[in-house]
C-alpha cells in the first residue's frame, strides 16, 4: 500500500504529503515494520527527523518497541544514537530500557539494547550503579545478569 503514494521513479505521487510520508514512518517504526522503513529510507525521508508528539526519532520509537530488525535497518543507515527526544530528553536506549523494565515492549529487548550499545549509545552510570536504588530500571537492571551483559557489551 505505501507503493502506490509514490511514482516509479521514487517521488510522491500528487495525493501524498511529505506529513504523510512522515507519519507513514513513525507509525513503522513503532511497530516494525521493517520493510516500510528500508522502502521510506531509499526514498528519502529524513533518518533524523524529530517526529510528532514528543519529538523522538524513529529509532526511539523502534527502540521502545523492541524491533530488534527496525532498529538494525535503522542504524545500518546512520541513525543517530544519542539523539534525544524533545519532552523527556532521553535517547532511544533509555526509551528501550523503560519498555523493557515496565514490561511495554514486545519484542527482542536484549537483541536492541545490545545493537544500541555496539552503536556508540551512551550508558548512563546510573543505570548500573548501586547508587540509585529508586529507580525501577535501575533496580531492574541489577537484578538482570543479562541485561547488565548487554549494557556492557561495546
Amino acid at each position: 500500500m505505501v507503493r502506490t503514494f509514490f511514482t516509479p521513479d521514487g517521488r510522491l505521487t500528487e495525493k501524498a504529503t511529505e506529513q504523510q510520508m512522515k507519519d507513514g514512518y513513525t507509525w513503522a517504526c513503532e511497530f516494525g515494520r521493517t520493510g516500510v522503513v528500508d522502502f521510506l529510507l531509499q526514498r528519502g525521508i529524513d533518518i533524523a527527523a524529530k517526529l510528532r508528539h514528543q519529538g523522538q526519532t524513529g529509532l526511539h520509537w523502534a527502540a521502545l518497541g523492541g524491533h530488534g530488525d527496525t532498529v538494525r535497518v535503522l542504524l545500518q543507515h546512520h541513525a543517530p544514537v544519542n539523539v534525544k527526544d524533545d519532552e523527556f530528553g532521553t535517547t532511544p536506549l533509555a526509551w528501550a530500557l523503560y519498555a523493557w523494565s515496565s514490561g511495554d515492549s514486545h519484542g527482542s529487548d536484549y537483541d536492541v539494547v545490545e545493537q544500541l550499545v555496539a552503536a556508540g549509545a551512551i550508558v548512563e552510570e546510573r543505570w548500573l550503579s548501586d547508587a540509585e536504588p529508586l529507580s525501577p530500571v535501575a533496580t531492574k537492571i541489577r537484578g538482570d545478569a543479562r541485561m547488565k551483559d548487554a549494557l556492557q557489551k561495546r
